[in-house]
């Protein structure tokens, strides 16, 4: 009977904290019509607001991954001198779109394939756009993966990390 208390305190457990998807549509969607598919949120920032979101233009079909930068993060991957670190940084929303759901799924996988093979950066084209994919494993501490890219005014742009569970509920409706 034990047994059956502790399986069901790991599944709770598991679910809880390596699983959690929401609703909260907290990030500024580049799209008129949105539709609203998935959200996660990030163990490093606040567990109330998505961290990450996939949303659809319903008038194009063009998919979108919104997702939260950090001001600090984004001011030093741009050499930003302007920027004080002392300050309290501030979240950004920021977006890649994709053309189709297939483009996304390529995201998702190349997602996958860092984390299996433990591939510390990988720079993939999807659609144009360069993606770098960036996973951090710390031993003994399961790894996170974030994703790096340029945005249209130049700016490279950087995600908070996510799980291999997280990044696998969020993308697991397409």
């Amino acid at each position: 009977m034990n047994k059956i208390y502790l399986t069901a305190g790991l599944l709770l457990f598991s679910y809880c904290f390596h699983a959690q998807k929401t609703t909260n549509r907290n990030l500024t969607t580049p799209f008129g019509n949105t539709e609203y598919i998935s959200g996660a949120v990030s163990s490093v920032i606040s567990k109330d607001k998505d961290s990450f979101q996939i949303v659809k233009d319903n008038d194009n079909g063009k998919y979108a991954l919104l997702f939260e930068e950090s001001e600090y993060t984004s001011a030093r991957l741009n050499n930003d001198t302007t920027y004080d670190p002392s300050a309290k940084s501030k979240g950004i929303s920021r977006s890649i779109i994709f053309e189709n759901k297939e483009d996304l799924q390529k995201l998702y996988s190349e997602i996958e394939n860092s984390i299996k093979n433990n591939i510390a950066k990988k720079d993939i084209e999807i659609g144009g756009r360069t993606i770098t994919v960036s996973y951090v494993k710390v031993p003994l501490i399961p790894g996170t993966t974030n994703i790096i890219t340029i945005l249209d005014d130049g700016k490279k742009t950087s995600s908070f990390g996510l799980s291999k569970n997280r990044w696998k509920d969020l993308f697991a409706v397409l």
